[in-house]
């Protein structure tokens, strides 16, 4: 060939004075151009619109100097490919006979770029890759270039796919196409049109031809969307991205029609990460009766057509596509067919969340996945006004998902949302309403809201009344819980036994629902101070969990949650510490370090570690508690209060008194302000508030806390609870230290009852009875009391000795 560079069949009016942002990677393909040591031939692959042809123009604009010949080619097709090769024999001067057989001229024309170097062949459009094969010379000896929507290029060429235009040039290149400077609004616009680069030219040339704002386009796409992106074709590129779409859709409707069933539900979900076993599901299910995706076979065959054309993308576990492609299929379908499809979507993802147990792990965990999906599905049953029992129970499963993952301004939009819907659409004594109510008020439960979650509460048990609801035990369990939290014992046990009594009848006695709320039932009987009849139930599920799971199921956790409380209040603080240790590291390990359930568990440790007096260790506890709460808890919520009160124990007991009294202000101010009416929390933050002025000697001050502590204990516990024993003996103690002989007496009768409690508690010998003796025989002694004093004496010498 002669030195003179021969560039032909360029196609110049790609030239773009507007082009942005693809600088780096034309300078990382020329890199790979020139560094391959054994591949010469590069497939540019990516969705239609994307900017392939555009790359490789500006590919070749920039380093158009490297090589002596360049020739580009339109391979749409065989026949585009076959004369436009042809054609560069005759551009070489080659002995072309257009009377010869096709392929002796296809030799003439391989053989010459078999001995020929430093020539460039671009295939524009080749979506075949046997078809590759056709033009190729026994040696490349110079580069090719190809676009492609196939990404299949593996065995021919290597492949490199390109993405999406970056949003910042996106918004710039709108801007300068339009000649309109908005930045936030380009932005805005970009992220709607997803950056895809044939998009922003259509948007760019409409507004710049009707004059408009980037703004007025904005509100126009939210009206029209695919409608509007069927105007202004590009002036070089022959469609828009609507044609181009629906040119690929005709291509797969003829080679494999069902696989537009895939796409067209992928269309009604998030346009990314939709996981793949959504779609692949038994024939047992009627609804499903002629869905056509059985098996992974037949699911991978549809997404090897799809992606020929670059319609979606996949990895191993995921697909996705364009949102602008999912507008178009969407817009394409009649309505009765979006309605159908929307059906069958519903289904589907019904399907995968009722795989759920119900616990926080599993809810959390298929969240993750489907959450974004479950949004989007929902959100076009809302729009198509298509709400069915499927609709409520994803939404549902979406409230749920959100509170447990403290995202609680999320779940009651998403709750509320569904209540307004289902009443304006079914009526409001719709029995689908029983699980958006139930939900909300189970939401406003862990805000520590109660009114409002007991007001929902009853609107769901007043509708369970007038039906026949099979989920009926749900609302019992978790409308317990509720009356737990507000210290309301025996109207709880009334509800927990009736959630038991419908968990056993739907699910068995061994069932995991039934587990959990015999759990639930156990902690009331630990807070009414029946710690081995609770222990006994907690062992029983522990030892059917196991059977059910595995040893780290978390379920499992939280029994050992409520086994240290019962040891605890057994006084057995090795066993409550063994058992605290062992939720922390199951919860640790299930749901991660900074999990709302691992900080409860270091709660539960560091109160263990108080008991056993090592108190900078269970500081260490409670602060780390409190930061993890802190994350997704307001300052003002009950469970801060806690928190707070907790590392004022830690101080009190290391002998920072007044310290401790600064946290326990702040947690009974935090407690008082949500319970006006008060709770066994503020009582205990009273009492350890009286402690730690007794600690500093303030008699008059710690009396009067712990008066107000003990008023407020005796709410809600029965006369013989050991929480009363305890305040009683610190009482007494503070009576004691007046030295008064009116105080004394008092003094002598709180000891008494706290003696009275703990022998009927606990059995003979305790180190508590023990202290209850041991503080009344003071009482006698500064009261000068000898007769009792002895009397006394006598009658517990075994177990002072």
């Amino acid at each position: 060939m002669s030195a003179r560079r021969s560039h032909w069949n360029i196609p110049h009016h790609l030239k773009n004075k507007n082009f942005v942002g693809r600088d780096t990677f034309i300078a990382d393909l020329n890199h790979h151009v020139h560094t391959a040591v054994s591949n010469r031939i590069f497939a540019i692959h990516g969705m239609a619109g994307i900017g392939k042809t555009q790359i490789v123009y500006e590919y070749i604009r920039t380093f158009k100097d490297q090589y002596d010949l360049i020739y580009w080619m339109s391979a749409e097709d065989e026949t585009l490919a076959l004369k436009d090769f042809i054609g560069l024999g005759e551009k070489l001067k080659l002995p072309i006979d257009p009377d010869q057989e096709q392929r002796s001229n296809l030799e003439l024309v391989k053989n010459w770029l078999g001995a020929n170097e430093r020539w460039l062949l671009v295939f524009d459009n080749m979506d075949d890759p046997k078809l590759l094969q056709t033009f190729l010379p026994d040696e490349v000896r110079g580069n090719i270039l190809l676009t492609s929507r196939n990404p299949n290029w593996m065995h021919a060429a290597e492949p490199i796919e390109l993405g999406l235009l970056d949003p910042d040039y996106s918004a710039l290149y709108l801007q300068q196409r339009s000649g309109v400077s908005d930045p936030a609004a380009a932005l805005q616009l970009a992220n709607l049109l997803g950056n895809l680069p044939l998009a922003l030219e259509q948007a760019g040339a409409y507004i710049e031809a009707t004059r408009c704002s980037l703004a007025d386009y904005i509100e126009e796409y939210n009206k029209y969307k695919s409608r509007l992106l069927q105007l202004f074709q590009p002036y070089n590129y022959n469609f828009t991205v609507v044609k181009v779409t629906e040119l690929a859709l005709e291509r797969i409707r003829d080679s494999k029609p069902d696989a537009l069933c895939l796409l067209n539900a992928m269309s009604f979900l998030h346009p990314e990460d939709i996981p793949k076993d959504l779609f692949v599901q038994d024939d047992t299910d009627l609804e499903l009766e002629h869905y056509p995706i059985r098996d992974s076979l037949t699911l991978n065959s549809y997404i090897y057509e799809l992606r020929r054309f670059s319609i979606i993308h996949a990895d191993q576990a995921s697909l996705s596509m364009h949102r602008l492609i999912q507008e178009i299929v969407r817009a394409g379908l009649p309505e009765s067919q979006q309605r159908e499809t929307l059906r069958l979507v519903l289904r589907l993802l019904e399907k995968s969340t009722s795989k759920c147990n119900e616990t926080e792990l599993e809810i959390t965990a298929s969240g993750e996945r489907l959450v974004p999906h479950l949004v989007r599905a929902t959100e076009h049953a809302l729009q198509m006004d298509q709400f069915t029992d499927q609709a409520i129970d994803l939404m549902t499963f979406l409230g749920q998902y959100f509170t447990l993952t403290s995202n609680y301004e999320k779940a009651i939009h998403v709750y509320e949302e569904t209540i307004d819907w289902v009443k304006k659409s079914l009526g409001e004594q719709y029995e689908g309403l029983i699980d958006p109510y139930s939900g909300l008020a189970f939401t406003y439960y862990r805000m520590a809201q109660y009114a409002k979650s007991e007001s929902l509460y009853q609107q769901a048990l007043q509708l369970i009344s007038r039906s026949k609801a099979s989920n009926e035990y749900a609302t019992y369990n978790h409308y317990g819980l509720l009356l737990l939290k507000t210290n309301r014992f025996p109207e709880a046990r009334t509800f927990f036994i009736q959630a038991l009594r419908g968990s056993r009848k739907k699910f068995g006695k061994k069932s995991l629902q039934t587990v959990n709320i015999n759990g639930n039932y156990a902690e009331l009987l630990l807070r009414l101070d029946q710690n081995e009849r609770g222990l006994e139930i907690l062992n029983q599920n522990i030892k059917l969990l196991q059977d059910l799971y595995s040893d780290k199921h978390p379920s499992i956790a939280t029994c050992h949650i409520l086994l240290g409380q019962a040891y605890s209040n057994l006084h057995r603080f090795n066993e409550q510490e063994q058992h605290c240790r062992l939720a922390l590291g199951m919860d640790e390990e299930l749901f991660g370090r900074e999990h709302p359930k691992v900080a409860t568990d270091c709660n539960n440790l560091g109160l263990a570690l108080i008991n056993q007096e090592q108190y900078d260790e269970a500081l260490a506890y409670f602060k780390r508690c409190y930061r993890i709460d802190r994350q997704y808890l307001d300052m003002d919520h009950p469970k801060i209060a806690v928190r707070l009160c907790n590392v004022g124990l830690a101080y009190n007991h290391k002998g920072k008194h007044r310290l401790a009294i600064k946290f326990y202000r702040k947690s009974l101010a935090i407690n008082q302000k949500a319970f006006p009416d008060g709770s066994l929390e503020a009582a205990t933050q009273l009492v350890n508030i009286g402690t730690a002025y007794q600690s500093l000697g303030k008699t008059t001050e710690a009396i009067e806390y712990l008066e107000q502590g003990l008023a407020m204990e005796k709410k809600f516990y029965k006369s013989d609870h050991s929480e009363l024993a305890k305040s009683y003996l610190n009482l007494g103690f503070s009576y004691c230290m007046t030295r008064l002989p009116f105080y004394l007496d008092k003094a002598v009768t709180y000891f008494n009852k706290a003696l009275r409690i703990y022998e009927k508690k606990l059995a003979p010998g305790h180190p508590l009875i023990k202290q209850a003796v041991e503080c009344l025989l003071v009482a006698y002694e500064l009261q000068k009391d000898f007769l009792n004093f002895t009397s006394t004496l006598t009658k517990y010498r075994s177990i002072l000795n």
